[in-house]
């Protein structure tokens, strides 16, 4: 039984002998998991009785063998009844199942190594190839979940759940740290794309940053943060600013008394011990913060992932003609596609064009994303931020305007927050 043409036999004999057998392994097995070519079919026929709740046996596996003329296939009659005469009972059909399944593993694994192995002929750069590897690797395991249609029983009793869980107090999804945010749209939800928009200057990695710093310090969550426009230096700088209440300039420039000191200490034991990672390259692709958010992901877990900011970003594929409204288009969707597939919350910061700058009091609509109408139609939540035209910079704290212009799967609404200047700190609603 350790050949893996044996094993195949015995789970087909399994699944003949006992139909309760067969509809479990029809649930996690499929045809390519099967080597030999004659299990194959007779596990096709299988499968298709147990869709149509056909009692299994010699007859029933048979006759369906020889109404598709697949019957010689399957190595004839003799074939399919010497499975299930050579098995002498349906209880270990597991094991087999298991072993079926570890030698498919395998035979996917040399397959993708052959791939891999392609993949350093030169064609693509080093990063491409790294990324398409690391991506052949993961779909393996992922084969085995994902493509799978869920009953209305499975989502009634999920739906059902996370109700419960909502009306006992729990929060839907990550907070921002924010309630007239959450409010609103309930917490950043797995799989979705938020992007964060303003123009230069008006607050956008400062509600990152906070948002980041409440998620992993007081949620204890596990965050991504890529900053492509700032060095890890200055955000661990606003992060100290921001939770101790120290003036971000005194820290910059070294000003601070014992007492500011102390504190500055105490918080940064807080930053160091929190889930908070930091990737500061100066250009990053979506196929690039897929492979390194794999890797987090499966080293230390993975619960939510900042992007500052989307411009900065490559394209995977860049255009002949460099049209930058194609590249953004590309990364966008990159981003969508990562948030999608690591099932996390992904927060990417946008730019805003000008147009907003000749509106009555500032205020931007949608259309002001910059460079590509595809940032709108990816993203699940578009949070947008302006000032009024009166404000004035020697404000230690003023106001920033907030909307939720885009909400997929809520409302829409806008909120007045307080921005504390010198820590550069989102405090809430005004």
């Amino acid at each position: 039984m350790n050949s893996p043409r044996a094993s195949e036999r015995a789970l087909l004999g399994a699944c003949i002998i006992d139909g309760e057998a067969a509809k479990n392994v029809v649930d996690r097995v499929s045809e390519e998991d099967f080597d030999d070519r004659e299990c194959r079919v007779v596990f096709s026929a299988i499968k298709e009785l147990v869709k149509k709740g056909t009692a299994l046996d010699i007859i029933t596996i048979t006759d369906k063998l020889g109404s598709s003329d697949t019957l010689e296939d399957a190595g004839g009659y003799a074939n399919v009844s010497a499975m299930s005469s050579d098995t002498p009972n349906s209880l270990n059909y597991e094991s087999y199942m298991g072993i079926v399944i570890g030698n498919s593993t395998y035979r996917a694994l040399r397959n993708v190594a052959t791939k891999v192995a392609e993949l350093s002929s030169g064609a693509r750069t080093p990063e491409e190839s790294m990324a398409e590897a690391e991506r052949l690797i993961m779909g393996i395991s992922k084969s085995r979940t994902a493509g799978k249609f869920a009953d209305m029983q499975q989502v009634m009793d999920e739906t059902l759940h996370r109700l419960q869980f909502m009306q006992a107090g729990g929060a839907s999804g990550i907070s921002s740290g924010i309630p007239a945010i959450d409010s609103i749209v309930g917490g950043w939800q797995r799989g979705n794309l938020v992007v964060v928009a303003a123009r230069p200057s008006i607050g956008k990695t400062a509600l990152a940053t906070g948002m980041a710093a409440n998620a992993a310090i007081q949620q204890g969550k596990s965050v991504a943060i890529f900053s492509m426009e700032m060095s890890r230096e200055e955000i661990g700088s606003r992060l100290i600013s921001s939770l101790s209440g120290v003036s971000l300039h005194d820290i910059r420039h070294g000003q601070l008394d014992m007492s500011s000191l102390t504190e500055v200490l105490n918080i940064s034991k807080s930053i160091r011990d929190s889930g908070l990672r930091v990737e500061d390259s100066s250009i990053s692709s979506p196929s690039e913060m897929r492979s390194k958010c794999r890797r987090l992901k499966a080293e230390h877990g993975l619960d939510l992932v900042i992007v500052d900011y989307l411009q900065l970003m490559a394209p995977d594929k860049q255009t002949k003609d460099g049209n930058r409204v194609y590249d953004v288009a590309d990364i966008s969707r990159g981003l969508k596609a990562l948030a999608r597939e690591l099932d996390v919350p992904v927060i990417a910061l946008s730019q805003l064009s000008r147009s907003s700058e000749y509106r009555e009091n500032n205020e931007p609509k949608l259309s002001d994303l910059r460079d590509s109408g595809a940032i709108e139609q990816d993203a699940d939540v578009v949070l947008m931020l302006w000032r009024s035209t009166d404000v004035s910079l020697d404000l230690a704290v003023e106001t920033v305007h907030c909307k939720i212009a885009k909400h997929r799967n809520g409302p829409t609404g806008r909120a007045d927050l307080m921005f504390h200047r010198p820590t550069a700190t989102f405090k809430g609603v005004i």
